[in-house]
C-alpha cells in the first residue's frame, strides 16, 4: 500500500512536512492494482489488519469524491490494456475487445476507431468502462442502437472476496456473471477486466441545439438533453448510420414548432464518418458544463432511448439490469454545481436536492427515478 499524498495548490508544496493533514472522503491508502495478484494480496492485507475496504475506478462519484464509500483503504486500477479479438460463443460470434478496468471511454473509443469499431460507453469521456459504469447498467450515445452496456458484456476476469481469480460468462460461473451487469459496482467482485461486443463502425448522424426558454424518437437515435429555469439544451443527438438528412427529418417537428413559437434558438445537424469522429464533436475531452454554476441553478438532464428486450434483442432475465430500464421513456437526473468552500451552501442546496428528490419520485409511481436524482455537481 502507498499513503495519498493529496496536494490542492502549490502553495501546499511550501508546507512543512509535519503540517496535519484532512482527507475528509480521500482514502488514507491505496493499493496500485496491476494483476490478479495485487488484489489477492490486498484483499488479505485488509482483511489481517482490519482495514474497510473500497474499489475505485477512475474517481467518478455522486458525491465528488475519489473513492467510491469514502473509506480507509482502496483497490485503485491501474490495469490499462486494451486487445482486440473475433470472439465465438453460443450467444455472440463477432468481433469484440477487451478492457482492462482502468480503460476509461476515451481510450476505448480511440482504439475501437484504429480498428474500424465502436464500443459502447458513457457520454463522459473519463468514465472507466468496467467498472460501475457496465456494473449499473451502462448508458451512452449508442444505447438507442446498441443497447446498455450490460447488454454487450461478454465476460470478465475478477477475484472474488475470498482472493479467488475466476473468469465470468454467460456459461462459467453464470451467476456471478448475470450479477456484475447491472447488479452494482464493487458489490460482487473486484473486476480486472471486461470483454464486450464491438460493432462495425460507419457514418453517424448528430444534432446539437440551444433554446433560450421547450424533442422525437426513431429506432436507434438517442439524443441527451438538459434544461434549467433559463435554457434548455440539446447536448448532443446521435443516430448511427445515417446521415444528417436523416436526423434532421427526426428533429424537424420540434424546430419548426420553435420558429412557430418565435424562440431564440441555435440549431445543427451534422454527420460523421466514424462514431469517434461524431463523440469527440460533442464530447470532446475538454468540455465542460458549468453555467448553472452562477446563482445555484438546479438543472434537469434527461437521455432518451429505447433499451427494451424486443429493441436490444434479448429477454428479461439474461442481466441484473432493473427492469425500469426497459420501459423507460427517458433517464432523468437532476444536479446542480456548487462552491465546495461554502458548507453553508452545499447544506442548503442539498436540503433543496431531497425536496425536489420527493417531487420527482411522485411523479414517477414504480419508477427507478431515486436511484439517480441526488447529484451534487462540482464548481471550480
Amino acid at each position: 500500500m502507498r499513503p495519498h499524498v493529496p496536494i490542492s495548490s502549490k502553495a501546499g508544496l511550501n508546507r512543512p512536512i509535519n503540517a496535519s493533514c484532512v482527507l475528509g472522503n480521500i482514502a488514507s491508502y491505496a493499493i496500485n492494482v496491476s494483476s490478479a495478484e495485487d488484489v489477492a494480496a490486498g484483499l488479505r492485507f485488509a482483511k489481517q489488519k482490519n482495514i474497510r475496504l473500497s474499489i475505485k475506478n477512475t474517481g467518478h462519484d455522486f458525491l465528488g469524491r475519489l473513492c467510491w464509500s469514502g473509506v480507509a483503504g482502496t483497490l485503485d486500477p491501474q490495469l490499462k490494456a486494451i486487445s482486440f479479438r473475433n470472439y465465438t460463443s453460443p450467444q455472440y460470434k463477432g468481433p469484440a475487445i477487451k478492457l482492462g478496468a482502468g480503460v476509461q471511454a476515451f481510450e476505448a473509443y480511440a482504439a475501437a476507431d484504429k480498428q474500424g469499431l465502436r464500443v459502447t460507453g458513457g457520454f463522459c469521456p473519463t468514465v472507466g468502462l468496467a467498472g460501475g459504469y457496465v456494473q449499473g447498467a451502462g448508458h451512452g450515445p449508442l444505447e438507442g442502437k446498441y443497447g446498455l452496456a450490460a447488454d454487450n458484456t461478454l465476460e470478465f476476469e475478477v477475484v472474488t472476496g475470498d482472493g479467488k481469480y475466476l473468469v465470468a460468462s454467460p456459461t462459467k460461473n453464470s451467476d456471478l456473471f448475470w450479477a456484475l451487469n447491472g447488479g452494482g459496482g464493487g458489490t460482487f467482485a473486484v473486476v480486472l477486466s471486461q470483454t464486450t461486443r464491438a460493432h462495425r463502425d460507419g457514418i453517424v448522424a448528430g444534432a446539437m441545439a440551444k433554446v433560450t426558454v421547450e424533442a422525437g424518437q426513431c429506432p436507434g437515435s438517442n439524443t441527451f438533453w438538459g434544461v434549467t429555469d433559463k435554457i434548455f439544451t440539446l447536448y448532443s443527438g446521435t443516430l448511427p448510420d445515417a446521415n444528417a438528412s436523416a436526423i434532421a427529418s427526426l428533429l424537424d417537428p420540434f424546430v419548426q414548432r420553435l420558429v412557430e413559437l418565435q424562440l431564440p434558438h441555435t440549431y445543427e445537424t451534422n454527420d460523421s464518418p466514424t462514431y469517434y469522429e461524431h463523440f469527440s464533436r460533442y464530447t470532446p475531452a475538454s468540455r465542460t458544463r458549468h453555467g448553472p454554476c452562477r446563482g445555484h441553478a438546479f438543472r434537469i438532464n434527461g437521455i432518451a432511448s429505447n433499451v427494451s428486450h424486443a429493441r436490444v434483442g434479448n429477454k428479461p432475465g439474461r442481466n441484473s439490469v432493473n427492469p425500469a430500464w426497459r420501459d423507460a421513456l427517458y433517464w432523468l437526473n437532476m444536479d446542480v454545481y456548487f462552491d465546495p468552500t461554502r458548507l453553508d451552501v452545499i447544506g442548503a442546496l442539498q436540503a433543496q436536492m431531497n425536496v425536489n428528490e420527493g417531487l420527482f419520485k411522485a411523479l414517477t409511481p414504480g419508477g427507478a427515478l431515486s436511484a439517480f436524482i441526488d447529484h451534487l455537481g462540482y464548481c471550480p
